[in-house]
C-alpha cells in the first residue's frame, strides 16, 4: 500500500519531538556537506598565464607544468611568492586570494624570497640572482652570488644571504647594494639553508651530516654540530629561536636545544623528510613529495614532546588520483 502526499504529510505531523528533531538534523548535515565541498571546488585560485600575448587559465595558483615550486611569505603572512623550477613567479595577496602579479622567466627558478617588505622580492635563476619589483619589473643581476641554490632575507639586518653551488655564502646589504661578506664554507655544494629569525644566524645542511652556522663578521662557523650519519635534507628553526629540527636520508627527524647544543627528541624514525617548516603556534611539519606529516608538542613546552598531530596528502584531482 503506497502513501500519497496528504498522507506523508499527515506522517510528519504526528511523528514524536525527538525524530522530527533527528530528521532535521540528518537533512541540515547534508545540506552542510554540500555546501564544504561546493566551497571546497570554489576556493581553487583562478590564475593566468600570460605567455606570448595568449591568456591560458589553469585550476590551480600553480602551474603543474611549471612546477615544482618554492614559497616564501611576508613577516605579516599576508602576500605569499611562489617560485616555480620552470620560470614561473608569482606574488598572490592571501587576504583576498588574488593573484598581484606574474611573470614567467623562461629560465629555471631554484628559490625566492621575499625582502624586506612585499615591494620587493629575490629569485635565484639559473645562473644569477635576480631582485625584482612587485609588477614583475627586474631591478637588479646579483652577479657577484654566482648560480645560487637557496635564498634566505635577514630582516633585522636587511641582508641578502645566498648559498651557491660551490658551496660560497653570501651577504649582501639590500639597502645600498654592497657585499658585506663572501664566506667560503668548505663543506662543498649544498642546497640546505635556513634564517633563524630570531637572531639572524645562517644555518647551513652539509652532506657528510653536519650542520654548521655563521654570521657575516666571521669566516669560521660559529656552530659545527654532527647531526646525521647521512646526508642533511632540511633545517627548520622555532620561532621562539631556542629550537633547531633537521632531518637526514637516514630517515629521521631530530630535534636540538640551540641554548644547550643537545639532542632532546628523535621524533620520526623511518620517514625522509625532504622539507621541514615551524609554524606561529609551534607545530611542525615535515613533508616528502605528496605527504605531510604535522606534529605538535603534547608537553606544551616543557620536554619538546612533539608526537603526530595529523598527516595530509596533497592530491592533483581528487576524481582520478594523480598525484602531483
Amino acid at each position: 500500500m503506497e502513501l500519497n502526499s496528504e498522507d506523508n504529510i499527515l506522517m510528519e505531523k504526528v511523528l514524536p519531538p525527538d525524530e522530527q528533531e533527528t530528521d532535521v538534523d540528518l537533512k541540515r548535515e547534508k545540506l552542510y556537506g554540500k555546501s564544504a565541498k561546493a566551497a571546497a571546488k570554489i576556493e581553487k585560485f583562478p590564475l593566468y598565464l600570460e605567455t606570448d600575448g595568449l591568456n591560458k587559465p589553469c585550476d590551480d595558483i600553480t602551474h603543474p607544468d611549471l612546477g615544482p615550486y618554492k614559497l616564501d611569505f611576508t613577516a605579516s603572512g599576508r602576500h605569499m611568492l611562489l617560485g616555480g623550477r620552470k620560470g614561473h613567479i608569482a606574488l598572490v595577496d592571501m587576504l583576498d586570494i588574488k593573484l598581484i602579479k606574474e611573470i614567467l622567466v623562461r629560465e629555471r627558478v631554484r628559490d625566492v624570497a621575499f625582502l624586506h617588505n612585499d615591494q620587493f622580492f629575490a629569485a635565484a635563476q639559473k645562473k644569477y640572482a635576480y631582485i625584482y619589483g612587485s609588477e614583475g619589473t627586474e631591478l637588479h643581476c646579483l652577479k657577484e652570488h654566482g648560480p645560487v641554490a637557496r635564498l634566505g632575507f635577514l630582516m633585522n639586518h636587511l641582508l641578502l644571504a645566498s648559498v651557491n653551488k660551490i658551496g660560497q655564502l653570501h651577504y649582501q646589504d639590500v639597502t645600498h647594494g654592497g657585499m658585506v661578506a663572501s664566506i667560503q664554507t668548505g663543506k662543498g655544494q649544498t642546497d640546505v639553508m635556513e634564517v633563524n629569525a630570531y637572531n639572524g644566524v645562517v644555518a647551513l645542511g652539509h652532506s657528510g651530516g653536519t650542520v654548521t652556522m655563521w654570521k657575516p663578521t666571521r669566516q669560521e662557523p660559529l656552530v659545527h654540530k654532527q647531526c646525521h650519519t647521512g646526508p642533511v635534507s632540511s633545517v627548520a628553526f622555532h620561532p621562539n629561536g631556542h629550537l633547531m629540527t633537521t632531518s637526514g636520508k637516514e630517515g629521521k627527524v631530530k630535534i636540538w636545544d640551540l641554548r644547550k647544543f643537545e639532542q632532546v627528541e628523535t621524533t620520526i624514525h623511518g620517514f625522509h623528510a625532504k622539507t621541514l617548516s615551524f609554524s606561529q603556534k609551534g607545530l611542525l611539519a615535515a613533508g616528502n613529495g605528496y605527504f605531510v606529516q604535522v606534529l605538535r608538542d603534547s608537553s606544551g613546552g616543557s620536554s619538546h614532546n612533539y608526537t603526530r598531530y595529523m598527516n595530509h596528502s596533497m592530491w592533483k584531482d581528487y576524481k582520478d588520483g594523480e598525484a602531483y
